[in-house]
C-alpha cells in the first residue's frame, strides 16, 4: 500500500474521530450548556473555518525535518489514543447515566412498576410478624367497589377490615391488606384473576433509605463526572480537527 493510500485512510480516520467527539458532546451537554458547543468545538482555539483559512504549520509539533511517513505515524498514534480514551470515558459516563435513569424511572410511571418506598409509611404495615404479612395491591379505579367488597374473600385467613387505600394515581389506587403468610400465594393467584396486581414488596425502612441514597449518590457521581468529561472532549476535539488538516497538506 502506498503512502498516499495511508494518508487518505488517515484523513478518513481523523474525520471519524472528530465527528464522534462532536456528536457525543452535542448529545452529552446539559441544556444550559448547549449554547457553548461552538466554543467547545474549535481547532487550537479558533473556529474551524478560521483555522483552515489562517493555517500555519505547527513546527513545534511537526518539525520540518520529519518525513511525511513520520508525520503520518505521529498523527495516527495520537488519533488511536484519543479514540481509545474516548471509548473508555464515554462508556463510563453512559453507564452512569443509564443506572441513574433506571433508578429515576422507578420513581415515576404506573403504580404497577413504580418504586413504592417513597409512597408508603411504616404504620401501613404489620412488620416483624411471624404469621401475618401486609401486601400492597394495585386496584383499577373502576374496581374500587369490587375490591372493597370482596378482598377478604380472595383467600382464607385474610383479615377483614384490614384493607386501606393509601394512594390514588390516575386510574389506579394503592391498597394494603393483611393476611396470614400461609395464604399469600392463593391470594395472589385469585387477585390476578380479578385484575388486581399484588406488588412484590416487603416494607423495609433500611432498604427504602438505601434506595434513596443510591439515587442521590448516582446524581452526585454524574455531576462530578460531567465537568471533567466535557473538559476532556473540548481539549481533545482540537487534536483531530487541527492535525487532520495538517495531514492533508
Amino acid at each position: 500500500m502506498s503512502l498516499s493510500d495511508d494518508l487518505a485512510k488517515l484523513d478518513q480516520y481523523t474525520d471519524l474521530v472528530m465527528v464522534k467527539l462532536y456528536n457525543y458532546m452535542a448529545n452529552c451537554l446539559e441544556e444550559n450548556d448547549l449554547q457553548k458547543l461552538p466554543e467547545y468545538t474549535k481547532a487550537n482555539n479558533k473556529e474551524l473555518k478560521t483555522y483552515c483559512s489562517t493555517f500555519v504549520w505547527d513546527v513545534a509539533k511537526f518539525p520540518t525535518k520529519l518525513s511525511i511517513k513520520e508525520i503520518h505515524d505521529i498523527i495516527a498514534k495520537n488519533m488511536t489514543k484519543i479514540e481509545k480514551d474516548f471509548k473508555t470515558k464515554s462508556n463510563t459516563f453512559n453507564n452512569l447515566k443509564s443506572n441513574l435513569l433506571q433508578h429515576e424511572k422507578k420513581e415515576t410511571g404506573s403504580l404497577v412498576t413504580r418504586n413504592l418506598g417513597p409512597l408508603v409509611k411504616e404504620e401501613d404495615f404489620v412488620v416483624a410478624s411471624e404469621y401475618l404479612v401486609t401486601v400492597v395491591v394495585v386496584v383499577p379505579r373502576l374496581s374500587y367497589k369490587e375490591w372493597e367488597g370482596s378482598y377478604w374473600k380472595l383467600a382464607d385467613f385474610v383479615v377483614p377490615g384490614s384493607s386501606k387505600r393509601i394512594l390514588e394515581d390516575g386510574e389506579q389506587g394503592l391498597y394494603t391488606v393483611t393476611m396470614f403468610r400461609k395464604t399469600l400465594e392463593a391470594f395472589k393467584n385469585n387477585a390476578r384473576e380479578r385484575k388486581f396486581v399484588v406488588r412484590d414488596f416487603t416494607y423495609s425502612k433500611e432498604k427504602i433509605e438505601q434506595s434513596k441514597n443510591e439515587i442521590q449518590n448516582l446524581q452526585k457521581a454524574k455531576v462530578k463526572a460531567y465537568v471533567p468529561l466535557i473538559r476532556w472532549l473540548k481539549g481533545n476535539f482540537s487534536e483531530p480537527s487541527s492535525t487532520g488538516f495538517t495531514s492533508r497538506l
